[in-house]
């Protein structure tokens, strides 16, 4: 096996942990609805979700192109071949293992809500082939494997982008394509037109997350950007993270264009976190990087377990529809149920994706890493 260059990026594994309890906390509300309980008396929590899977978009842009800009650095070319074997080992394995369950396990267990889906051939050969955006945006809602919708967008937008970083004279056309849609469809909305089947695409391919954090890489790569004179200053940092935190919490996502908006805040951040020395932040904390690391499978698991978390949960309140859960009770129940998720996650690493990540290094010629 060839050398493996390493390349460090601090804080994004952190990053990567925020992005999924974002996701958990948003869904842990709204299976209590499910149940007839009410959730964390938190505005925010409401939008939290698609926020969470924004920002694992914008992170999967940015490291995907830092990677390919290096291995073009030092191979002089980008193996695309090599990345598509990359992707598949480390995506493949738990999204099929998810969607076995999803439509031959869970329809059996006889759990409220998630046992609900009745097969149907047409919603399985959508998920096989990588189309369950498809199905979500046709309104079927398939328990326990929803999440996977977003993994087919990467997909997706992994089979164009090595080619538009290889062949860069399409780098220009391709963004500005991606970063008009949400202009248009904007426009589109003022207007109560769909031009078309535009608003469909768009909801489809919800490219501008990948574009944008990959466009940054490619800026910082080639130090197009005023780094050190006025982005990376301490002072506009502070401003900056101060207006995210606050249109987070205040609006959520209730503004125009809200996704290409916290597309470019988030590459910001993304840069200012893996590249920025004297940045404000730091992320390199233990359970965050544990958390991080296993992010994918507490990704797509993390449902199944709140469906079955609240089962025994309505159990040990003897099958009430309406009880009074308190703040204290909230932090306590999410906490534990995201215990169980991170150990379910965990075991599921250990000895099922791990397997596939150890093949991943045979086709590695750069490796993304969180340690010097």
């Amino acid at each position: 096996m060839e050398k493996v260059n390493k390349l460090y990026f601090p804080n994004l594994t952190g990053l990567r942990a925020i992005a999924v309890l974002l996701v958990f906390f948003h869904h842990y509300n709204q299976i209590l609805n499910l149940f007839g309980y009410k959730g964390i008396p938190l505005y925010f929590i409401d939008s939290s979700g698609e926020i969470g899977v924004l920002l694992f978009f914008v992170l999967s842009g940015f490291l995907i192109t830092s990677l390919l800009l290096h291995e073009e650095k030092i191979t002089k070319k980008i193996d695309v071949k090599k990345f598509y074997f990359r992707r598949i080992l480390r995506i493949w394995p738990l999204y099929y293992l998810l969607v076995f369950l999803g439509f031959f396990v869970f329809p059996y267990l006889g759990i409220p809500y998630l046992s609900t889906y009745i097969f149907e051939k047409r919603d399985f050969f959508f998920f096989f082939f990588f189309s369950a955006n498809y199905v979500l945006f046709k309104g079927i809602v398939i328990p326990g494997i929803a999440p996977l919708w977003s993994v087919c967008v990467e997909e997706y937008f992994y089979l164009i982008w090595p080619w538009v970083i290889r062949f860069k004279k399409f780098l220009i056309g391709f963004v500005l394509l991606v970063f008009f849609f949400p202009i248009l469809k904007y426009l589109s909305e003022m207007n109560r037109i769909d031009i078309f089947y535009f608003n469909e695409i768009f909801q489809l391919f919800p490219f501008e997350g990948m574009v944008s954090g990959g466009l940054f890489a490619y800026l910082f790569f080639n130090r197009s950007l005023l780094l050190d004179s006025f982005i990376f200053q301490k002072l506009f940092q502070v401003i900056f993270v101060s207006v995210l935190i606050f249109v987070f919490v205040t609006q959520g996502i209730n503004f125009p264009m809200y996704r290409f908006i916290y597309s470019v805040l988030f590459s910001y951040l993304i840069s200012n976190l893996a590249l920025n020395k004297t940045n404000v932040l730091h992320l390199e904390f233990k359970l965050l990087n544990y958390i991080g690391e296993i992010s994918y499978g507490i990704y797509l698991f993390h449902s199944f377990i709140l469906y079955v978390g609240l089962v025994l949960l309505k159990k040990i309140y003897n099958n009430s529809d309406n009880f009074y859960l308190s703040n204290v009770k909230h932090i306590l129940i999410s906490l534990i149920m995201l215990t169980f998720t991170i150990l379910f996650s965990k075991i599921i690493f250990l000895y099922f994706e791990a397997k596939f990540l150890k093949l991943k290094e045979n086709f590695m010629v750069v490796k993304s890493t969180n340690k010097k």
